[in-house]
């Protein structure tokens, strides 16, 4: 079973949430720096359950969960799957919710189109990873104490390709549309909110799999917080949950899909069960026998027999006793330990979200244009492109309309797959170029996919490179998808490859029916997402630096930055400038440093070299978006990419105890030209002031 999980924490938006204002509270965090799983109370739900509503019920429908082909057991009519229950599968400690149930997927997912689903990007992460997949609906426990063992084979749909597929970061843009290899007749396609619609943040609910079990229903969570990419919320979900859709729970209208959550477990040494033996008549201050030895019961050995004793003072305390109970399965492989889900109060997570790290949750605007029906155009004549050589192919389309979504993608495995297969050698070989009337997009070049007409596919983050995924054609939204599409290949390598098949894929219709004011070419009355961002920009933390002296923070801090106060609380707030590096430091509480670019800066990637010491957290925001963070010492240089219409940069340094070691060095920073403009334009009207020039391939520059 794959699991996806992240460490991430929830943005701190507002100033009760951020210490001021809030009520006080000794509590003492639980799982503090991880993903809490149960936020107060459990409020996942089974199907059968009286608090689910007929339209829950009906939106469950159009929901499914992803499992490996491989566990898959076909009989008749109907199909088993190969399982372990969740308690073998994890360790658990006895008495885990759901402990008894079957660990049967990985992911979940949900219906856009008669024939398409939507799930994350890290969950099928390549055409390979979808053609060892399939979804299935109805996987849920329909009465109480009857357990599901199979499905009806009508149930379960294969994958036929990737339609469309963009993970730009961990907890960030994670999707993939799937056409599946049949149309699903007996449900319905779940409607998305549109792109220029606002977050209806009541009544969400989280329908999915958390764990590959029996399908859940995580009610009762709400918003803590919205960035300009994801929103985080109070759900009970975990690993499994990944590709579920979050809907508002009254409507069946999808609101966002999860992308990531968090750690899941804690383990700690099982000290339950115990029954009495037998009574000693000594007293405590002794031992049971001559060879007896005083314990507590923590692990002391491995389990001989099936159980255990332990000699320990009875509850009266007066003698000492001997008492047995009967061993955990896993118990000699974890030394007496077993694992449960992390808990968290409701409280400490809406006060204080640094500390409780919750669901994350992706915007509809970054995928709604890609969950409507979609046709395949194909050129399936396999074609030899030798060492050394160009070829050039042609795939002729029809029909009429608009791109409304539009990607490129490439078969150059075949029907047998290799048990490895050299992409990175292939990539390195290949240089491609598509062109269509008067656009040309060049796809792989020089050994890199390129940004700007095609997502940039690499190995990381979710292992995919090009030609397992489909290629994004930013710039050939709104344009005509018919004519001759010319594919052309050179070989620059020594060997040999074969293209066994490429297609282009489209979401088209007539241009009066694309009402998505977030694919609309930009006038003077709207503001582009990707437009062209500013020249790249270096931050070396150069020259002497303003004096700062304010109630909260002193010391001195490099020119164009600023300071932002997150807890009023803390101690020893102090930001200190070197010849070419700026540290912050603190005892307790939370504080940022801040730079405002004054204009949108997404798009870009954002390189940090830094320094961190403490036990506390250093993060680094965009706007309110999450992008880094880190929990203990870190010396690093990383990379991450800043979400659209993004203009600040937070870097946040916070503790809750008074060590003297929490403090961060920034040693660099760096963005990267950002790339074309993601809307088209078909005259310099149609661009923003910013980016006045439409250029030949549509883009404003």
């Amino acid at each position: 079973m794959s699991l996806k999980i992240h460490w991430t924490l929830a943005a701190c938006l507002t100033l009760a949430a951020c210490g001021e204002d809030a009520p006080e509270t000794n509590e003492v965090p639980t799982c503090s720096g991880a993903k809490c799983d149960v936020i107060g109370e459990d409020d996942r739900r089974e199907e059968f359950q009286g608090d689910i509503t007929d339209k829950l019920r009906e939106t469950g429908r159009s929901t499914a969960m992803i499992v490996a082909n491989d566990s898959m057991l076909p009989d008749g009519d109907f199909i088993g799957f190969n399982t372990q229950t969740l308690a073998d599968t994890y360790m658990l400690c006895p008495g885990e919710p759901f402990e008894d149930q079957p660990v049967t997927g990985f992911c979940s997912a949900w219906l856009v189109a008669p024939d398409t689903i939507m799930t994350n990007g890290h969950c099928i992460p390549s055409q390979q990873a979808c053609d060892t997949s399939s979804f299935v609906f109805d996987y849920a426990i329909s009465a109480e104490g009857q357990p599901i063992t199979s499905v009806p084979a009508s149930n379960v749909y294969g994958c036929d390709r990737i339609v469309a597929w963009d993970y730009t970061s961990d907890c960030d843009i994670d999707f993939a549309v799937i056409k599946l290899d049949r149309k699903v007749e007996d449900r319905e396609p779940l409607y998305v909110r549109p792109s220029s619609d606002e977050l209806d943040a009541d009544n969400l609910v989280i329908i999915g799999h958390p764990f590959g079990l029996p399908r859940k229903y995580a009610l009762n969570g709400h918003v803590i917080s919205e960035g300009s990419n994801a929103f985080t919320t109070t759900h009970d979900i975990i690993g499994g949950n990944s590709g579920s859709g979050v809907f508002d729970a009254l409507t069946g209208e999808v609101q966002g899909l999860v992308t990531c959550g968090g750690s899941n477990f804690t383990w700690q040494y099982y000290n339950e069960g115990w029954s009495l033996d037998r009574k000693t008549g000594k007293t405590c201050d002794t031992s049971c026998d001559e060879e007896g030895q005083y314990t507590d019961g923590t692990w002391d050995g491995e389990c001989a027999e099936g159980s255990r004793r332990r000699c320990v003072c009875d509850e009266t305390g007066t003698q000492l006793v001997w008492e047995k109970r009967t061993c955990l399965p896993f118990e000699n492989q974890t030394e007496g330990q077993c694992s449960t889900e992390n808990q968290y109060s409701q409280f400490t997570c809406e006060t204080a979200p640094w500390l409780c790290p919750t669901p994350v949750i992706q915007h509809t605007r970054h995928f709604a244009h890609y969950t409507e029906p979609w046709n395949v155009y194909e050129n399936a004549e396999a074609t030899i492109i030798a060492a050394g050589a160009t070829t050039t192919e042609n795939l002729e389309i029809t029909d009429a309309g608009v791109a409304q979504a539009i990607t490129v993608s490439f078969d150059f495995i075949g029907q047998e797959i290799p048990e490895e297969f050299p992409w990175a050698e292939l990539i390195s070989d290949l240089n491609v170029t598509l062109t269509h009337g008067e656009q040309s997009f060049t796809l792989v070049a020089n050994g890199e996919a390129v940004s700007g007409t095609a997502y940039p596919v690499n190995t990381s983050p979710g292992g995919a490179t090009a030609f397992q995924v489909p290629f994004i054609l930013r710039n050939a939204q709104l344009k005509d998808i018919a004519g001759t599409w010319t594919l052309e290949i050179t070989n620059n390598g020594g060997v040999d490859h074969t293209l066994h098949r490429w297609s282009v894929q489209a979401v088209a219709k007539p241009a009066s029916q694309i009402t998505d004011s977030g694919l609309l070419p930009c006038t003077e009355n709207c503001v582009a997402a990707f437009v062209a961002g500013p020249e790249p920009f270096v931050e070396i933390f150069e020259g002497d630096g303003v004096p700062i002296d304010t109630d909260f923070v002193t010391g001195t801090l490099t020119q164009g930055w600023e300071t932002e106060i997150l807890d009023e609380s803390g101690q020893n707030y102090e930001v200190t400038k070197t010849r070419r590096a700026q540290t912050m430091s603190l005892k307790t509480g939370e504080f940022a440093m801040v730079k405002d670019f004054g204009k949108d800066i997404g798009g870009q990637n954002l390189t940090i070299d830094y320094r961190y010491d403490g036990d506390g957290w250093f993060q680094v925001y965009a706007d309110d978006h999450l992008l880094l963070a880190q929990q203990g010492f870190a010396q690093s240089t990383d990379v991450v990419n800043i979400p659209i219409n993004a203009r600040k940069i937070r870097i946040v340094l916070g503790a809750t105890n008074d060590s003297q070691f929490h403090e961060a060095t920034i040693y660099k920073m760096e963005l990267n030209a950002a790339p074309p403009a993601l809307y088209a334009c078909t005259t310099n009207a149609d661009c923003p002031a910013e980016t006045p020039v439409c250029d030949a391939n549509g883009a404003c520059q």
